[in-house]
């Protein structure tokens, strides 16, 4: 999984280089770097807006505004804003209580120990992760409550996760009687990319349009080419990449089945 990106926000431009290379060697693709706040703020607003909520490495001191008052403004933008202080000139433990006070997340230094921001990166990486797994976790139960009876596939699917990351927490569940494993299921599956995500749709057999509408019990007309007829066509729909099969066509998936005691 892609790491998520970073915005330095940093007056020197020698340390931005800096700590581009370093964050690079560990794996971090983009990043972003301004040498001002007000050029910070709005370069963080453009990714927020991108739905790409950047970890924030920020100078304490800037040519135009101090740490305080931007962390101010990109935590009104948004709360949950990771945000990581650097600085030469708060090294009093009373600077560093008033800088979390703040709302930095974590405080670093200056000159920069690399291996001391590697830890902080690495914190925060386990930090998303737990959060992660958390917001995933949720989601299984969700599904697991909203259904009398359902398979390993479509609990993976559904909750956009892979079957080996979902397997352990119903094998926990299992484990302490929340959940029972049931025989295998079977299910309709797309003939491209294999999601049971699966709808079926229904048109009018002369013009293949979906705009009708039902006269009586026996007879349906087409709101379209006027057409009239006694069942509609249809065909399975797949939810994920829009393939449009008929039914004979369908693949059969079979998957381990869960129920909720």
């Amino acid at each position: 999984e892609e790491k998520k990106e970073i915005l330095i926000i940093e007056d020197s431009n020698a340390i931005n280089i800096l700590l581009t290379q370093f964050l690079e060697r560990l794996d971090y693709k983009k990043i972003h770097t301004c040498e001002d706040g007000e050029s910070g703020i709005v370069k963080f607003k453009e990714l927020v807006g991108a739905k790409n909520i950047p970890t924030v490495l920020l100078d304490y001191n800037l040519p135009d505004m101090n740490a305080f008052s931007v962390i101010t403004q990109l935590l009104t933008i948004h709360p949950a804003t990771k945000v990581i202080i650097e600085t030469a000139s708060e090294k009093t433990e009373e600077g560093i209580k008033k800088t979390i006070a703040y709302g930095a997340h974590h405080y670093l230094q200056k000159p920069i120990r690399f291996e001391k921001l590697k830890e902080i990166m690495d914190v925060l990486e386990a930090d998303e992760q737990e959060i992660k797994t958390k917001k995933l976790h949720e989601r299984l139960d969700d599904l697991l409550k909203s259904h009398p009876r359902i398979s390993l596939e479509r609990l993976s699917q559904y909750a956009n996760a892979d079957s080996q990351e979902v397997l352990p927490y119903l094998e926990k569940l299992e484990s302490v009687g929340t959940v029972s494993r049931i025989d295998e299921i079977k299910e309709v599956s797309c003939n491209s990319c294999n999601s049971v995500k699966i709808a079926q749709v229904f048109y009018c057999p002369s013009c293949n349009r979906s705009n009708f509408k039902q006269e009586n019990e026996n007879s349906y007309i087409c709101n379209d080419c006027g057409e009239k007829f006694s069942e509609p066509s249809s065909e399975l729909l797949c939810l994920k990449c829009n393939n449009k099969f008929k039914a004979e066509n369908v693949k059969w998936q079979p998957s381990p089945g869960f129920k909720l005691n």
